[in-house]
């Protein structure tokens, strides 16, 4: 089975590095980004709920992902990651 290549927009990122930095237990963030990875990198399209415009959202333990998959280049951006216990809608976390 080929795998997809996991892209992470800056903001995503930079979104999941804060988490890190506010968690009683980082290394609980550490597991879930790199399950969003295992995830992502294997079946993209059999994770998550499409919530607009191809944007997919699935909860890895304390973590709300946001994420786009392009079967044509087999690649999934993600854009956004938030605490998955916000109460931030579907549409004010994603700039897409």
């Amino acid at each position: 089975m080929r795998r997809y290549t996991v892209v992470w927009w800056p903001r995503a990122s930079d979104q999941v590095a804060e988490i890190w930095m506010q968690a009683t237990n980082r290394q609980l963030v550490t597991l879930a980004a790199d399950e969003v990875d295992r995830r992502l990198s294997d079946r993209p399209t059999e994770w998550g709920t499409v919530v607009k415009g191809g944007v997919t959202c699935m909860a890895v333990r304390m973590l709300r992902v946001y994420f786009r998959v392009s079967e044509d280049d087999r690649t999934v951006e993600v854009l956004d990651i938030i605490p998955a216990d916000t109460g931030i809608g579907d549409s004010d976390a994603t700039g897409v």
